[in-house]
């Protein structure tokens, strides 16, 4: 039985289910934000000019040679901390990175991940409550967040959607998170999440073991073992079921 056979049968046997979904590398694939900032960083006049060689480099990245993190991915190239040049360029990269990646003029730029709509929508359809749990902060990305979503077509507003976001930069997301699902819970019955950090798939297989919790294997902080049932580890909704 497919996993999203499986996981209708669940939703047509609760009364009222819930599904929560991540955003940052699970809904959406940052990765295009990322790029965005760097292009921008590298049209300075000032890049170019003081850092030739680095510049040149990184103009050559593509989508599909960025890792986790700017740093990795800038040392993938041999852009590193251990010459003074490289080391001052990698500093004024991230500097403008940080100012720009947690904010509402940049998260517009994010991409769903094939079939992310389509698993959205199937679930709304039959009636889950929808709830998107980011570790974005309200003052800073809530209303790109908003315009993302309508932009993409996901359903973002209205009775059975929640969009929940930390109230300020800068808490803990796991910490948010593990709070915020106790607000959640009382929705309903929470029969399915997703999320591309380890850490945060594994606090929901604890707090709600019967329910069907979905890895993300896109880009994520640190891995982890992750012990529990009803657990899939997928790298695209493809695998899911979701086309």
């Amino acid at each position: 039985m497919s996993f999203k056979h499986e996981l209708d049968k669940r939703i047509q046997a609760s009364r009222r289910p819930v599904a929560i979904f991540d955003l940052d590398g699970t809904l959406f694939d940052v990765t295009y934000r990322s790029m965005e900032i760097l292009k921008r960083f590298l049209a300075q006049p000032d890049t170019r000019s003081h850092f030739p060689e680095q510049w040149a480099a990184a103009s050559k990245l593509r989508y599909q040679d960025f890792l986790y993190s700017l740093e990795a991915t800038l040392n993938n190239i041999g852009i590193d901390r251990y010459s003074e040049y490289a080391a001052r360029f990698l500093h004024a990269a991230e500097t403008y990175w940080f100012k720009h990646f947690f904010t509402d003029d940049f998260v517009v730029h994010d991409v769903p991940y094939p079939g992310a709509l389509s698993c959205v929508q199937s679930l709304r359809q039959q009636g889950v409550h929808i709830v998107y749990l980011s570790g974005r902060d309200i003052p800073n990305m809530s209303r790109g967040t908003l315009q993302a979503l309508e932009n993409h077509g996901f359903p973002h507003q209205g009775h059975g959607i929640t969009v929940c976001l930390k109230p300020a930069y800068g808490q803990d997301d796991l910490l948010f998170k593990k709070q915020s699902i106790e607000t959640i819970s009382s929705e309903g019955e929470v029969i399915f999440t997703i999320d591309n950090e380890p850490a945060n798939v594994q606090m929901f297989l604890e707090r709600f073991p019967e329910a069907f919790h979905v890895h993300f294997h896109s880009l994520f902080a640190r891995p982890m073992e992750l012990r529990g049932q009803h657990l899939r580890v997928a790298k695209s909704f493809g695998e899911l079921g979701y086309a």
